[in-house]
């Protein structure tokens, strides 16, 4: 069987086919039940679209078949009737669906391009197109957050750095994000999931070999590998630069026409009350000066009429 899959591999018109083939193939090898007839309406599909031969589909088809009676097929008796076997159930691999195997992803995974003497920063359009698609679609739903949100662009910023640094190749744990940015494990991964809705992530999952020999799981689920994805910053820089800004929603734009003539009456107020303290202290210094003179005159004229009675 395995040789007639690799024989239909290398007789694939291109190399997309023969990797179409190869994944179909190794998700074949982990499903069970109703998720291999799942699997075979794919397959009738990407036949149906030309991306698959004649001779794969035919051999995938076999190879679900095999699968399918393999999973149906029951158990020899090991034991006397009456009395519990101690065979073991074969354990069911706990991998997730679409997992690559490690090592696949080396064409998957693309650097950033930065290069100052053209002008070009991959690292910073995403950042900037982040930022102001998300203050954009915030100001135009009149929220307090955006699509995105503060932990979403603290993901994206952190992904951003470790692609400047490792040259694209994202595959940091969960954990190791949750520790990194001091978050719970919920908001990273709905942090996650709104980048690669908006088109500024992805990811592949990933499995390995266990190694282990005998009865037990066979392989493991291990991180995922992540890309960003510098053709929607371009796309939306692009936007930006073209559409003038979005309107400010009026329940915004009265709030801050509020907040303005809360702010003008009180600076109005302000300068009044200094004009009113300055023309007060002007009318004190003047009452005092004329209340120093008034007490002078009263003080000094019973002494100048004494001084006159003596000359007499």
């Amino acid at each position: 069987m395995f040789e007639k899959t690799k024989a239909a591999a290398l007789a694939a018109p291109d190399a997309g086919a023969c990797a179409l083939f190869a994944e179909l193939a190794a998700d074949i090898s982990l499903l069970h039940g109703d998720d291999l007839e799942s699997k075979r309406s794919q397959i009738w599909k990407e036949w149906a679209g030309g991306r698959l031969t004649d001779e794969q589909a035919s051999h995938l088809v076999e190879l679900l078949t095999t699968r399918s009676g393999a999973a149906q097929r029951v158990p020899h008796q090991t034991a006397l009737p009456g009395f519990q076997s101690s065979r073991k159930p074969a354990a069911i691999a706990p991998v997730r669906r679409e997992s690559w195997r490690k090592g696949r992803e080396a064409g998957f995974w693309r650097p950033l391009e930065i290069d100052a003497t053209k002008g070009i920063d991959e690292a910073k359009d995403i950042m900037t197109a982040a930022r102001r698609f998300d203050e954009a679609q915030r100001r135009e739903k009149g929220g307090r957050i955006g699509p995105l949100g503060p932990i979403g662009l603290e993901v994206l910023q952190l992904f951003v750095n470790m692609a400047k640094a490792y040259r694209g190749r994202l595959f940091p744990p969960l954990t190791w994000i949750m520790e990194k940015l001091k978050r719970s494990k919920c908001a990273v991964v709905e942090a996650l999931a709104r980048l690669r809705d908006h088109g500024f992530l992805d990811w592949r999952r990933r499995y390995e070999p266990t190694g282990t020999d005998g009865p037990g799981p066979q392989v493991k689920q291990v991180s995922n590998a992540y890309r960003l994805i510098p053709e929607t910053a371009r796309r939306l820089l692009s936007f930006f630069a073209k559409s003038p800004p979005s309107p400010v929603p009026a329940d915004v734009e009265q709030q801050r026409q509020e907040r303005q003539t809360e702010v003008d009456s009180f600076e109005t107020f302000e300068r009044e009350s200094v004009q009113r303290s300055e023309r007060s202290s002007n009318l004190y210094s003047y009452l005092g000066e004329k209340a120093d003179g008034l007490s002078n005159r009263l003080l000094f004229r019973p002494l100048a009429g004494q001084a006159d009675g003596r000359r007499r």
